[in-house]
């Protein structure tokens, strides 16, 4: 997947509300970075999904290894390197007409059903109406603690979609 990193795609046009980011080099970011990484592995799953399925993305490893500057010709390129069920996992690179390497690491596509995901992000938007905590600042073991509590069965909290 060819791509031209856009002058409006660097480190602080990221998040420009925080202030760690607007003091940023100008160069293709690594939050954006990781949106390109994806774009081939959800091009790749895109052709086998049914009807009322979509992919999420549920790992990203990765190491942002040169800077690109707006302007920059990237090639990004996914290999699957292994399907476990709903998952599809993949090693990940994007190059720069320079010959270099400027990311690579991998990349894990869950495939799911939309409604599903509608219906709870539904529920997430009424639990933020009603100022309910969502967990945040939670490391994994006590997040799971909270669902299986609120829930009374055991939740895996690495494939919760």
């Amino acid at each position: 997947m060819r791509y031209t990193v856009p002058v409006h795609q660097t480190v602080p046009d990221l998040l420009p509300a925080i202030a760690e980011f607007r003091r940023g080099e100008p160069v293709f970011a690594t939050g954006f970075m990781v949106g390109l990484m994806e774009a081939p592995c959800m091009a790749a799953v895109h052709p086998y999904l049914e009807p009322g399925e979509i992919t999420v993305g549920t790992l990203i490893s990765m190491t942002h290894l040169a800077p690109s500057p707006p302007g920059t010709p990237l090639v990004a390129e996914a290999r699957v390197t292994a399907i476990e069920g709903r998952s599809v996992r993949f090693d990940v690179r994007v190059s720069d007409d320079a010959g270099d390497v400027a990311a690579a690491g991998e990349h894990t596509l869950r495939v799911i059903d939309v409604g599903r995901f509608h219906a709870r992000l539904a529920a997430k938007r009424v639990q933020l109406r009603h100022g309910e905590s969502l967990n945040v600042g939670l490391n994994a073991e006590a997040f799971e603690h909270a669902c299986e509590a609120r829930s009374g069965r055991r939740t895996d909290a690495h494939s919760s979609y």
